[in-house]
This record gives structure tokens, sequence and C-alpha cells, in this order.
């Protein structure tokens, strides 16, 4: 095949610029080099030639990236892993930024199952500190059996390993990682079907919210402001910290600020949130999750009857109310919450 060719290695191979250079001589451009194994609570494992591997890997001419393997099971042990890999990587001069920071997920006696949620919480948090480029590893088998939805993942690269064999065998791969011999080592060895990892990361332009999203919830650790400009700060707020927005104020650049309900400011940055409402039209059935009311109205000011977890409902159309929330129109005509808080999307 004549796509390029990326190795990925941890301390069972070698450091030296020498082998690094061979590498190169035999047609590698990139190299994947694993930095930490699981938490600073658990394993905290930190490869000991992460350092010299990214260094030699640089002098030889090799785009260099990033990877940490899990041993992660539920939302706080993802998530601790994740600060647990950046921090490191950072400590070690990997440009975090840029690389691609990758999850190695493939532990059947630990990590969960299914694993895709933790997937998301990995590569979120990631995205939150702001790394570019993210992505997911895992056996063919992984993806095929059902333990991590590779369509459902946040991450932007599928990783898969799968050998002896022509092709992946999981659908719309990234990287495949289709041997672990090569040039006479025992080498982990992959095609970077789409140069992801050989010609760079194209740099991230942040989006930001144009009109008020009314409900948000923070995916990295946000800071609240007295004043619209973000300069005196009053406190740090966690992830997972969801914040009612009154108002929003767009400056001409684009540049977005969002006004809670408190009456103080939080960046409008999208990178750092997640819109608690359904805004996509093509959503077609909700299952609630809390008990919510149907409505004849659209302002919701004429109940219809109240309904309890567990109902599903067919959604015609995603409309919005005077006030400006995104409201659901069920396919009997009725409307209902689009609050994230209270129904999720099934279909």
């Amino acid at each position: 095949m004549g796509y390029p060719l990326v190795i990925d290695v941890a301390s069972y191979q070698p450091s030296s610029l020498s082998y690094f250079r061979i590498m190169k001589q035999k047609g590698v451009k990139a190299v994947i080099i694993k930095v930490t194994d699981g938490s600073a609570y658990g394993t905290a494992y930190v490869n000991p030639l992460a350092k010299a591997q990214r260094i030699n890997a640089e002098v030889a001419g090799l785009k260099v990236h990033a990877y940490h393997f899990s041993e992660m099971r539920g939302i706080t042990d993802s998530r601790n892993e994740a600060d647990f890999f950046y921090t490191q990587a950072k400590a070690l001069g990997f440009d975090v930024t840029n690389c691609a920071m990758m999850l190695d997920i493939e532990n059947p006696a630990v990590n969960s199952y299914p694993a895709t949620a933790d997937c998301n919480a990995f590569t979120d948090y990631l995205k939150g500190k702001g790394c570019r480029l993210t992505g997911v590893y895992s056996m063919a088998s992984w993806f095929t059996a059902g333990r991590i939805n590779a369509k459902a993942l946040h991450a932007d690269l599928l990783w898969v390993a799968n050998y002896g064999v022509s092709a992946p065998g999981v659908d719309n791969t990234d990287i495949w990682q289709y041997s672990d011999k090569f040039a006479g080592y025992h080498q982990d060895v992959n095609y970077d079907f789409v140069n992801a990892l050989t010609k760079g990361v194209k740099p991230h332009k942040p989006e930001y919210f144009k009109i008020n999203p009314r409900l948000v919830s923070a995916t990295t650790r946000i800071g609240i402001y007295k004043d619209k400009n973000l300069k005196t700060k009053i406190r740090n707020y966690d992830v997972g910290t969801q914040f009612v927005i009154k108002d929003i104020y767009v400056k001409k650049s684009g540049v977005s600020r969002l006004k809670t309900d408190s009456g103080f400011w939080i960046s409008g940055n999208r990178d750092h949130f997640k819109n608690m409402y359904y805004v996509d039209k093509k959503l077609k059935r909700v299952k609630l999750i809390h008990s919510a009311y149907l409505y004849h109205d659209i302002d919701r000011k004429k109940p219809l009857r109240k309904y309890y977890k567990g109902e599903e409902f067919d959604i015609e159309n995603i409309v919005k109310s005077k006030t400006g929330l995104w409201i659901l129109k069920t396919s009997s005509g009725f409307y209902l919450t689009a609050n994230k808080n209270y129904v999720k999307k099934i279909k």
C-alpha cells in the first residue's frame, strides 16, 4: 500500500537516535510514543524512555505524537487518566496542543463494557485542555463486538489494530496497525490513511455561541467573572457544572460572552461547553430520563399531561419558542422540552 508509515513505541523499543534514523530510512514518517499508563491515583506509570524517544525521533526528522494506555473504568477514572496523560506529556516536552493525543484502550479485565462513554470523557477532557487532535485505539474486535461504538466516538481519529488481514475490518478507520514486525524489529507499524499524523495538524479555530444557548454544561474547568471582558475572576467551577444563561454578548470579532443567571460572566467558547438543549433537526426519537409534561402549544402554557421516566416519543421537528428555547415537536403534534436533563436521544 502507498500510505504513509507510522510506528508506535513504548519502553520495549529503543530510544537512540540511530534507531529512529533507521526507521526514517525505512520510510517511516511519524511515531506515536507511549507516555503514561493509568492515573496519578492508580498505576501512575510514566514511560522512562519517553523524553529521549521524543527528542531523538524529532532529531531524526519524524513527526511525534503521544499515547496513553488505559486502566480506566468509569467517567471519573477517565478524566483522571486524561489529566495525568496531559500533564506528563506536557512536562516531557510534547507539543500537546498540536500533536495527536491518543487513547489506547484494550484491557478486558479492567476497562468498562461498553467503553464508549469512557473514551469520550477522556478525549473531551483533552479537547477542553486545548488538544487539537485526539484519537482512540483498540483491536478491531472491540469495535465489531460493540464494546466501543466507533460512530459515537468524539475523537478525531480512529486507530484500529488488526493483523494478518487485507483491511482493518472497521469502517472509517484512520490509522491501521497492521503488524508488530517491521524492518527486522519487534516494532508495531501502521498505515496513516488520512495523513493526519504525517502532515501536521491544522490550527484550531475556536467557535463561539452566537445566540443564547440557555443552558450549558462545562466540559473543562471554567472561570466565572464579574465583567464581560473576563478580567476579574470570582472563582473556578469543575467539569460538569451547569450554567443557566440569561444573556449573550457578541463582539464584532465574533467572540462571545455568556451572562449567567447569577449576573456574572463566562466565556462563550463552545470548546468549553456542551449545549444542554438538542438542536439537531435529524433527531427522530427521545426517551424521558426525568418526568416531563407534553404541551398543546410551543410556548408550553397549555399542558396536556405529565409523562414519566422511560416514556418514548417520536419527534417530527425541533422548533423555537418566542423566548428562544428549543422545543421538540412530537409526531402527534404536541410539544416537549429539548433539555438534555429531561430527554435523551435514542434515534
